[in-house]
């Protein structure tokens, strides 16, 4: 039970008066519990336990107790009106005598204050989704250990890789598992080919619950060996039913050679349906059938540039150029023939094929249309002081804190807040572990401080989070 900041003030003011007409007790500074309240039932978590004090001496230390057993000791410092906060955590369920005590600047010890409180072992963490490991297996392979923890039962659970299309998961019905502690292997089906942090994420839905839960995390060193691959720009082998005839180009028909006969041709049309031979063969004849009396055949790979064949002169000769894949040959092209003139030394030919063009690809032109997302928002703590001295013990600021979807990357975070139209403000939100965060305050207004969230993409499209509240109260000491 939290009381209201106001009427916490007043009567706090009012006890104050009280104890400045009684004047100075010889036994010790009087002390009181704020919270936990008498009877409070609490879970198996950190508890918050304030106390206040009063002395005319000056208030020098706390003392808090759980079951006789001293927990903490909390110096003051000395004014007549002290505070002290403590965090503790149950070791397990069960009802607990809490004392506080509180020591004078004289040494007088105070009466006890005593409060019970029961620990009924519901852990706030009830509803848990954590992803607590990824490791780095062979292959495409990551492997994810997670932790999912839900009392009303978990209906099915994914993992995920938030680039790559990979997914693995589980669905259950009839008795639904309340608690699921495992390693999945999430395998990627292919490398990805943009350089950039993999992030695994896991999506579990819980009975009655239609909003799935998530946790995010990142593969080892942000990316696992392995799964990045630069593009490939090399066109794949064709197949045998792809092979087409080489367009020949030089020479001419019934050409007369009379130095180095340069042969060319041209693959293009090769590249226009995205593929490329594995290799050339050129073959030259003394007749059209190539049957026989061949005088050389030459194989060019696709990455050499020229062959040379010496040809004896005073005769004509046919050409023709195939392409070739394993264990086959494509359609010849059509042959050409040339004819090399009488000449005191031999003639030699050489084969250069047409540097091949490669056509500009194509760019598929994708417009984001999709908002960021929350899936979770946080304000820490949710009780915060004004701005001056004094309570040292209170905070003056508080943490906002917001994880956010956005596949195409963020423009902007902001966090703008408002107390009752008297006070405003906003703050950019940076990046930070697996979220974004900024530190909002101090403030000089009391009330209930609103605050919301602005996330906007690298497309220009916004979304906008749930709102958090803060109280903020003024100083008392």
């Amino acid at each position: 039970m939290k009381l209201n900041p106001r009427l916490q003030m007043i009567a706090l003011s009012l006890m104050m008066l009280a104890l400045s007409a009684c004047g100075t007790s010889s036994g010790g500074p009087q002390v009181w519990f704020d919270r936990p309240l008498d009877n409070t039932t609490a879970p198996l978590a950190p508890l918050t336990i304030q106390a206040h004090a009063s002395d005319e001496s000056g208030v020098a230390k706390f003392e808090f107790y759980a079951n006789d057993m001293l927990l903490f000791t909390v110096d003051s410092n000395g004014s007549r009106l002290s505070e002290a906060i403590v965090e503790w955590t149950p070791p397990e369920p069960g009802v607990y005598r809490i004392d506080v005590r509180a020591i004078d600047t004289k040494g007088n010890i105070g009466s006890d204050a005593t409060v019970v409180v029961t620990i009924d072992g519901k852990s706030i963490f009830d509803d848990t989704v954590r992803i607590t490991g990824a490791e780095c297996a062979e292959g495409l392979t990551v492997n994810v250990d997670i932790n999912i923890i839900a009392p009303n039962g978990i209906a099915s659970y994914a993992v995920f890789s938030t680039w790559v299309a990979a997914e693995v998961g589980e669905t259950f019905t009839g008795s639904l598992p309340g608690n699921i502690s495992k390693r999945v292997q999430l395998t990627e089906p292919y490398p990805d080919d943009m350089v950039r942090n993999h992030q695994i994420g896991l999506k579990v839905m819980i009975d009655g619950d239609p909003s799935p839960h998530y946790a995010y995390a990142f593969e080892p060193n942000n990316l696992c060996p392995g799964h990045y691959e630069a593009p490939n720009t090399t066109p794949p082998i064709c197949s045998l039913s792809q092979l087409i005839a080489p367009i020949l180009q030089t020479p001419a028909d019934n050409a007369s050679v009379n130095t180095t006969v340069n042969f060319a041709w041209s693959d293009l049309q090769y590249k226009e349906i995205g593929c490329h031979p594995h290799s050339w063969r050129v073959d030259i004849s003394e007749n059209s059938n190539f049957n026989d009396n061949s005088l050389g055949f030459g194989t060019l790979d696709h990455l050499e540039t020229s062959r040379n064949w010496p040809l004896p002169v005073g005769k004509c000769y046919y050409w023709r150029v195939l392409a070739y894949v394993p264990d086959d040959y494509g359609p010849p092209s059509t042959a050409r023939y040339f004819c090399v003139p009488e000449s005191p030394t031999p003639q030699i030919v050489t084969l250069t094929p047409i540097p091949t063009v490669t056509p500009s690809p194509t760019v598929e032109i994708i417009v984001d249309t999709t908002p960021p997302s929350f899936y979770s928002t946080e304000v820490s703590p949710d009780t915060i002081l004004t701005d001056g001295a004094g309570c040292s013990s209170y905070e003056r600021t508080t943490i906002v804190a917001a994880a956010v979807a956005e596949a195409g990357g963020l423009s902007s975070v902001i966090a703008y807040w408002d107390i009752g139209g008297v006070e405003s403000g906003q703050a950019n939100l940076q990046e930070g572990g697996l979220g974004y965060w900024a530190s909002l305050g101090p403030v000089n207004t009391v009330g209930i401080m609103e605050i919301y969230m602005v996330a906007v993409d690298t497309s220009g499209n916004s979304a906008q989070s749930d709102m958090l509240y803060v109280t903020v109260n003024n100083c008392i000491n």
